[in-house]
């Protein structure tokens, strides 16, 4: 258990951050992004 506990908490940010990302991708929509240049397109590609 100790082992457990200690690899949540190294990684507890990582899980936060990933957690935080669904959340607002839920809340405002998910953008098209072109994965190649960063670039966001807010409508259909």
């Amino acid at each position: 258990m100790k082992v457990i506990n200690s690899v949540l908490r190294s990684h507890t940010g990582l899980i936060r951050l990933y957690f935080d990302a669904v959340y607002q991708e839920r809340k405002y929509g998910r953008f098209n992004v072109d994965y190649e240049t960063g670039e966001i397109f807010k409508g259909k590609k």
